[in-house]
């Protein structure tokens, strides 16, 4: 709630706050750690696998859209309209989704499952923010990269 009242603030005065830029990096991070559960509940319904890919899609587009709405007040971030905009929130929902269908079928925990998918989402967002700062480098993506292999090596080690 704390978030999002700077926002509301940022939006109401129409220029940026000194807790404007810590608010924007807890959003994402709150994004994510909301993104656990919600995943890990997800993949308990008794539903087919397809389902529940299509569930954390839309919740995935939907962390992203937020996340968008964050960074429109960033000055300094170029603003993503249109076609641009739709393609850069269905990108991280299909990559969040293409995680859901890789580990769907691994006899584990829902949270390990939760776990790793969130971490894509993580480097969704990442990546579209690093993408409207212009801003992408081998280093985002080599993180990234690591700590979605990371996820996935605990998903494996404990099934």
């Amino acid at each position: 709630a704390f978030v999002d009242n700077v926002f509301f603030v940022v939006q109401g005065r129409e220029e940026q706050i000194p807790l404007y830029r810590v608010a924007s990096t807890w959003a994402q991070i709150l994004s994510v750690v909301m993104a656990i559960p919600l995943y890990a509940s997800i993949s308990k319904f008794n539903l087919l696998f397809y389902w529940q890919g299509f569930l954390i899609f839309i919740s995935s587009i939907l962390f992203s859209i937020y996340q968008f709405w964050v960074l429109s007040f960033d000055t300094y971030m170029k603003k993503a309209k249109g076609l641009e905009y739709i393609l850069l929130n269905v990108l991280v929902g299909f990559l969040v989704l293409i995680a859901s269908f890789s580990v769907s079928f691994l006899p584990t925990e829902s949270f390990l499952r939760a776990l790793f998918i969130a971490s894509v989402l993580m480097f969704g967002l990442n990546y579209t923010q690093s993408h409207l700062k212009n801003d992408i480098n081998d280093k985002l993506l080599y993180q990234s990269f690591f700590i979605c292999l990371l996820f996935f090596a605990i998903l494996i080690l404990f099934r």
